[in-house]
Parts: structure tokens; sequence; C-alpha cells
């Protein structure tokens, strides 16, 4: 029903049918066909969003952002961010790894008081 009606209605730009235009979609899985229908709509999202940005450098990386997802949506391949500085995160180490060996410290040396200073246990309040 829905190809036959994808069939016999003209494209409004080009006037092809419409059917010619995901030709190349037929051999891929629904979950596939999700995942590049929600990149289609945070590449409109992110349309909108550099339309409405005040600030420059967000408008950068909102653009980057979008011919990112544009690009890996024509390919149809999932997108990976390149880029000079390496892969994310960029900062070594990550917050999170600075956030594990901090709390890690604290309970390791709240075990054992006698190795700290006074004044530092009573930072610490171990």
């Amino acid at each position: 029903m829905l190809l036959d009606k994808l069939s016999s209605e003209p494209c409004a730009s080009c006037s092809h049918s419409l059917l010619s235009h995901i030709f190349h979609c037929e051999k891929v899985s629904d979950n596939e066909l999700n995942r590049l229908v929600n990149t289609a709509i945070d590449v409109e999202s992110l349309i909108l969003f550099l339309h409405i940005e005040p600030d420059a450098d967000t408008k950068h990386v909102y653009f980057y952002l979008y011919k990112l997802l544009r690009k890996s949506l024509a390919s149809m391949i999932s997108p990976t961010v390149e880029s000079p500085l390496g892969n994310p995160p960029f900062e070594e180490p990550s917050i999170l790894k600075v956030w594990v060996n901090d709390t890690v410290t604290v309970h390791l040396f709240c075990f054992v008081p006698t190795c700290l200073p006074r004044q530092l246990n009573q930072h610490l309040d171990c």
C-alpha cells in the first residue's frame, strides 16, 4: 500500500517518483532506519539551534555537528568525531577519572588517619 503510494506520487523537488529516492533503503534493518530517522531529526534541530544561537563559538560547534551528521546521514554510517585533538574526551585525565581517583584517595586516607597530618584529617572529616 505504502510502496504503491510512493511509486505513484512525484517528488516536489525533481518530479521523480518518491520511491526512486529511497531505493537504497530497501535492505536496511528497522533499527538502522530508526537511527537514520533520529539522525535526520537531529540535523533539523541543529539547523534551528544554529539560527537562534547568539554566541558565535556555539554556532561554530552547531555547524560542525550539522555537517558531521549530514555527512553520516548521506553515507548511512554512524558519525565519528575526527579532529586534530583526538577523540573525546579531549582532556587527560577525564573528569570521571579525576573524580574516581579523588574519591578513592579520600576513602583510603580516611581508613588510615594516622598517616595524615592532623590538619588534613580534620579537613577530610575522617
